[in-house]
């Protein structure tokens, strides 16, 4: 993978593995520096990447940049990530159990989203499991009410065979 527009600098992944020579006046200023890409990634890069991407302002997809990520390392990488924000919001005093729920609700809300817009451009694709996950039951059983029959709603008990009490 390409070293150009990453997170760290190479000078910045030698120095975080201890294969640099830095003196005490580089040093606090390479850590500041790390810091200032970090949090100019967290407050800023992240969010314009996920509102680009989501709304198709560019030509790239999650897939696209799993892809290119080497196959080995896919899922530890992305767990690393999660770990590294889990860890950032825990040195802030985020309750993450929360904050991980709150996560959860908004992939499940943003993949509802993919497939309604996939369903708005008869997206032939689309498939049971998908369409279940954006239709709720109460939609699909209002939307079906009134062709169902649902028969009498009472039991007309008059017409009872009296037979019983004569044996």
């Amino acid at each position: 993978m390409s070293e150009i527009g990453s997170l760290l600098t190479p000078t910045q992944r030698e120095y975080l593995r201890g294969k640099s020579d830095i003196t005490d006046d580089n040093e606090r200023m390479t850590q500041n520096r790390i810091k200032d890409r970090i949090t100019q990634g967290l407050v800023e890069d992240i969010q314009l990447l996920q509102q680009s991407i989501e709304s198709d302002a560019v030509s790239i997809e999650y897939k696209d940049i799993v892809n290119d990520m080497p196959k080995g390392t896919r899922r530890q990488s992305i767990s690393r990530a999660i770990v590294f924000i889990c860890r950032l919001a825990a040195a802030d005093d985020i309750d993450v159990d929360d904050l991980l729920k709150e996560v959860q609700i908004e992939v499940k809300e943003g993949r509802k989203r993919a497939i309604r817009e996939r369903l708005r451009n008869d997206d032939e694709s689309v498939t049971i499991s998908e369409l279940l996950e954006v239709v709720s039951a109460e939609e699909v059983i209002g939307d079906m009410s009134d062709e169902i029959d649902t028969g009498p709603t009472s039991i007309d008990r008059s017409n009872k065979r009296e037979d019983t009490d004569n044996q």
